[in-house]
């Protein structure tokens, strides 16, 4: 993923992945457990399908090599995306509009309260109260500022 710049009304927006310290401390721990165990398992998998006379297309070897190229993918994909990402610090934020980073708390028409951390698609866990922006409720949050009442279409 290459950090990207468009030109949107004289204006440049980045297109640079945006995580918060603890979403780019998970994808550090997932990229380290995939390089120091998924990628020896998958490699020693396969190894062994190959060893076992399997390794002439046979059904255990093409399993083995899937599942190689998955890792390797996801690795590719990890250190792109942390290369790249933009670090965003809470303490450096604008109080007085929503961004990647913040913390909102949502009250619906309902009555029913809510806190989230808005984050990337990446960090999203909302069972966790961590709000992906590409979802519904996230995208209509970022940009706003606090107090600001959002209507969201019902499906």
């Amino acid at each position: 993923m290459a950090v990207r710049t468009v030109r949107n009304d004289d204006e440049q927006v980045s297109l640079a992945l945006k995580l918060t310290r603890r979403g780019a401390d998970l994808l550090r721990a997932e990229l380290a457990e995939l390089i120091e165990e998924g990628r020896p398992a998958a490699n020693r998998r396969l190894h062994a399908a190959f060893a076992s006379g399997d390794g002439d297309g046979g059904a255990e070897a093409s399993d083995a090599a899937w599942a190689l190229d998955r890792v390797e993918r996801r690795i590719a994909r990890l250190e792109s995306q942390l290369r790249t990402a933009v670090i965003v610090d809470a303490a450096d934020l604008d109080e007085d509009v929503i961004a990647v980073g913040h913390r909102v708390d949502v009250r619906r028409a309902g009555g029913i309260e809510r806190s989230y951390v808005l984050v990337s698609p990446v960090e999203s866990d909302p069972r966790a109260g961590r709000l992906s922006t590409d979802s519904p409720l996230g995208s209509a949050l970022l940009g706003r500022r606090p107090g600001d009442v959002v209507v969201l279409p019902h499906n």
